[in-house]
């Protein structure tokens, strides 16, 4: 009989531990404002007596800390809790409902007051817990002494958990008196481990399947709730959420519809996302700075006035050390969170940061629209590591472990591991079929997801790759993100223009074999010219049939941006990569001139073409404007003479000046061929 006994003591001690393990990770996946990690050890303590409660509290904390970094050392709060709850359960205290909330809130003062204690020895004092730590950051903002915010972050989560915690037990006390639940424990034990056994093995199995070619592909749009035709960033949160930023808003997905988030003011323009380790989704914007969500909830906005270098936002990354990194146009801002959201450093060099990465040593890379590369170290700007390789502009950058990935603007794919703060190159790979690199993606598997403007492909970690079948979107895929919860993999793209654009001409490609995203349309010559990603596409109307010459042998497969016809009846072409064509016609041939870096043209990726009232031209692009007189390069605006903003994505002529639409940094107006205004939303008159 003793054994008997001895025997389900042991057995439900495990069950408990089982429950307090569940309990936690569901916490931790929803992002809920308690712990409920304490039940299993109140249950067995009631049952078993303080011993078995204080193993249990102990132990649950220690198995999960092998996962989390802020959790071993509350298991001497877990021991306590389990052996007082044992104590005051002898005592009769879960008799009567009133004796149970009191317990429940004074197991919230006494957790609360040693979690402070070790929270500021060896955490900065944040909780551990995502809303307890916004509460300490709204504390401290509203001008509470330290010490204070820490006692009201800890508490409001210790006060809600403990009374739920002791609220459960004294229920299932009730009913399992009752009779009802007594018969059933043994089953309810069983489906409990049974459970547990088939999410693991669910898990596994996800994490083995890798035939994505075989995934169901699905286009998400207007009738899912997707308002926006074009994806800047996408993100995923412990809930189970995705998240989509476009420049229509943010938008929540929850596996069924696509929800706008109207309500919040200062998410209407999304650039990137960035979701932190503690569950919040950071949200850079075009012209409205960082808005920080939890659960749709607004928790704090990062914007000029309070220290960041600009309110267009481009990036987001958190170091090692837990410094956050808010890349804009103006440079880039380091973000604490430590006493309060506050910039505590800038550094202004860095403008029009295009994409970062961090590794788990401190370090930071850096890449700027021209592809110039930045290093940080601890927070400080340092020369790059010995053995990286800086001959050509970059496009992408990755850290994975001690691996360090890179993309350059050439389309070459470079593999260097990094080992005492030396890197060696160790693989150098073009991949047929992908140019214009934008972004890495790894998988658990250790795989990377190479994410281009011509599709993507999949780089295993022993170089091999292979292109992925991403059905119609094979144009500017600049992000993508698998679902963590395992059965289900998730793979969403930023597709510019399709759906949109290229339905006007969808009967005509039809008939001429073609299926590509047009950028821009002109007719000159009695055709039509069509500006894609993949070159210049010209249809005769008449005949419905696809013609060939001079110009579309010469653009193929380069991005045509932009097509225009000045007064003197030349077609003008703005390209990605191959900087501005002017082609004549007379006597049925073409004169083609191209205007690239070495005639004083700044950079070769152009967005924009006009002409000026007294015939000169002027072209927009990523790294300035240009004008062209003839055949030559007359002036030129950049950083360097005063443009605020080098990335310009519209322009607008007005006689014989001209105004300029920058990405994120207002308009310039050029007159007289100089600067003789800026345009932005400190002057309340613009907003994206």
């Amino acid at each position: 009989m003793k054994n008997k006994k001895e025997y389900r003591i042991i057995l439900w001690t495990i069950a408990a531990l089982a429950v307090d393990l569940l309990g936690r990770v569901m916490a931790d996946r929803l992002a809920l404002p308690i712990w409920c990690d304490s039940i299993g050890t109140f249950l067995i303590a009631y049952m078993a007596g303080p011993v078995c409660g204080g193993i249990v509290g102990f132990t649950n904390n220690i198995v999960y800390g092998i996962f989390v970094d802020q959790q071993s050392v509350y298991c001497i709060v877990g021991a306590l809790l389990g052996i007082v709850v044992g104590y005051f359960a002898q005592k009769k205290v879960f008799e009567s409902q009133f004796r149970t909330m009191t317990l429940g809130m004074g197991l919230a003062l006494f957790s609360t007051g040693v979690a402070v204690v070790l929270n500021t020895v060896l955490y900065d004092g944040q909780s551990g817990n995502i809303w307890g730590n916004q509460v300490i950051e709204l504390c401290i903002d509203k001008g509470f002494p330290t010490y204070l915010a820490n006692l009201l972050g800890q508490f409001c989560v210790e006060f809600l958990d403990k009374l739920l915690c002791v609220e459960i037990v004294y229920l299932c006390i009730r009913l399992f008196r009752s009779g009802r639940a007594r018969k059933q424990a043994g089953t309810l034990l069983v489906l409990l481990v049974m459970a547990g056994v088939l999410l693991q093995k669910e898990n596994v199995q996800a994490r083995e399947a890798a035939d994505y070619d075989s995934y169901v592909q699905m286009q998400y749009g207007k009738e899912e709730g997707l308002l926006s035709g074009e994806a800047n960033d996408i993100a995923q949160t412990k809930d189970g959420k995705l998240w989509i930023g476009t420049y229509a808003g943010l938008f929540s997905y929850d596996g069924t519809r696509f929800k706008l988030l109207q309500n919040i003011d200062s998410v209407k323009n999304v650039n990137c996302l960035y979701v932190d380790e503690e569950g919040r989704l950071w949200v850079g914007t075009n012209d409205d700075g960082v808005t920080i969500l939890i659960n749709e909830h607004v928790m704090n906005v990062l914007d000029e006035e309070n220290g960041l270098l600009s309110n267009s936002v481009k990036s987001i990354v958190c170091d090692s050390d837990g410094n956050y990194y808010i890349g804009t146009t103006e440079g880039l801002s380091q973000v604490s969170l430590s006493s309060g959201v506050k910039v505590t450093k800038s550094y202004k060099q860095t403008q029009n940061v295009m994409d970062m990465s961090a590794d788990g040593n401190g370090h930071v890379v850096i890449v700027t629209e021209r592809g110039k590369t930045y290093w940080l170290k601890d927070g400080e700007i340092v020369q790059s590591s010995q053995g990286f390789m800086q001959d050509k502009p970059l496009r992408a950058v990755c850290f994975a472990d001690d691996l360090l990935l890179t993309a350059t603007e050439d389309d070459q794919i470079r593999i260097y591991q990094m080992e005492n703060d030396q890197m060696k190159l160790v693989q150098t790979i073009v991949m047929d079929g992908i140019e214009e690199i934008n972004s890495f993606y790894m998988t658990e598997k250790n795989e990377f997801f190479v994410c281009s403007d011509t599709g993507v492909a999949i780089l295993q970690p022993d170089g091999t790759y292979e292109t992925l079948n991403t059905g119609n979107f094979t144009s500017s895929i600049d992000n993508m993100l698998i679902d963590y919860q395992g059965k289900s993999l998730a793979q969403f793209f930023k597709a510019w223009s399709y759906g949109t654009v290229s339905v006007v001409f969808t009967e005509l490609f039809r008939e001429i074999g073609e299926t590509a995203v047009v950028n821009t349309t002109q007719k000159w010559q009695g055709l039509l010219f069509c500006g894609t990603d993949q070159g210049l596409v010209i249809l005769d109307q008449n005949e419905k049939s696809k013609v060939e010459n001079e110009s579309s042998d010469l653009l193929q497969n380069i991005r045509v941006r932009c097509l225009m016809v000045d007064s003197q009846d030349a077609l003008w072409i703005a390209t990605t990569g191959m900087g501005i064509y002017q082609v004549s016609a007379a006597n049925g041939t073409y004169r083609i001139c191209n205007f690239t870096e070495e005639d004083g043209m700044p950079g070769t990726r152009f967005r924009n073409i006009c002409e000026l009232s007294d015939g000169r031209i002027v072209a927009a692009g990523d790294y300035g404007v240009a004008i062209l007189s003839g055949n030559t390069v007359e002036r030129v605006f950049s950083a360097e003479n005063g443009l605020m903003n080098e990335k310009s994505l519209c322009l607008l002529a007005d006689g014989d000046s001209f105004y300029i639409g920058s990405d994120g940094g207002g308009i310039t107006q050029i007159q007289d061929d100089k600067i003789a205004a800026h345009i932005g939303k400190r002057m309340d008159c613009l907003r994206t």
